[in-house]
């Protein structure tokens, strides 16, 4: 049953040859070991299609990213890869915000930090676009802003981009002219010479 089953699993990846012992292996640590069910598995097949020569050392990974968060039957396995999968594009998005390259697990957990912290995706958006406009743009600065949007609790695009614009304007303290400055009391600067 499971050779027919490793068979059809090989399949769906384009293998057309009979299981190797390893691979058997492999789908007895999963199904047995594990207890993921075959559709848990077919879905982490579907996730191989993002390379160019699928292989069950890397299929190995997706079912073991799927094991590690219990996601053990079909509709989970579904649900939790298409919810990574929207987690990445919303990473590449911000990333693309931000004008810097390469999804990091950081990143990731960043973003997916923040939106459950209460962050509406397109504040996280605008935060990027603000970093983006800085001399030094870096993933650090980014979560600065978004911990400094928090503490003023700013989650949603419209006060983010209210704080944001308040924010550029120049500040209205009083600057110091050259005639103050030669008024003040000459005991200030005595000792410096």
């Amino acid at each position: 049953r499971s050779s027919t089953e490793l068979r059809e699993l090989l399949s769906s990846l384009n293998i057309l040859r009979m299981p190797t012992e390893q691979e058997f292996q492999l789908y007895q640590k999963w199904t047995g070991e594990w207890g993921l069910s075959k559709e848990a598995i077919l879905q982490a097949c579907a996730q191989t299609v993002k390379t160019a020569t699928p292989s069950f050392g890397y299929l190995d990974k997706i079912v073991e990213k799927l094991y590690n968060k219990g996601e053990l039957s079909g509709e989970e396995a579904r649900q939790g890869l298409s919810q990574e999968e929207q987690q990445r594009a919303e990473a590449g998005e911000v990333l693309r915000e931000l004008g810097l390259k390469g999804i990091t697990p950081e990143l990731l957990e960043a973003v997916s930090a923040f939106k459950a912290m209460g962050f509406e995706f397109n504040a996280l958006l605008l935060a990027a676009r603000e970093i983006a406009r800085k001399p030094v743009r870096s993933l650090e600065k980014y979560i600065q802003l978004l911990d400094e949007l928090a503490s003023q609790k700013l989650f949603d695009a419209e006060s983010v981009k209210k704080y944001l614009k308040q924010s550029k304007k120049p500040s209205q303290q009083k600057k110091t002219s050259a005639h103050q400055y030669d008024e003040r009391a000459k005991s200030d600067y005595d000792d410096v010479i």
